[in-house]
């Protein structure tokens, strides 16, 4: 994604029209059931650019009834 920011290909080809992107590393939040993280999601996660910054947030299992968050690293 960086290769394609530096060279404003994202905007030449009509990505985020009207938004001005930011050249830093992304920040992805991982969202679910607390107890429902998948064992394989450090695994997978090994995957990713170290600048990339991954939170994850679990929430109380009964989060339809309402959101909380029970857990955060």
């Amino acid at each position: 994604m960086r290769h394609h920011l530096e060279r404003d290909e994202l905007s030449r080809y009509g990505y985020f029209p009207g938004v001005q992107l930011q050249a830093a590393a992304p920040l992805v939040y991982l969202v679910v059931p607390a107890l429902r993280f998948h064992p394989a999601t450090d695994e997978l996660l090994r995957y990713l650019s170290p600048d990339v910054d991954v939170v994850r947030v679990g929430l109380v299992e009964s989060w339809r009834r309402g959101v909380r968050v029970v857990m955060r690293q």
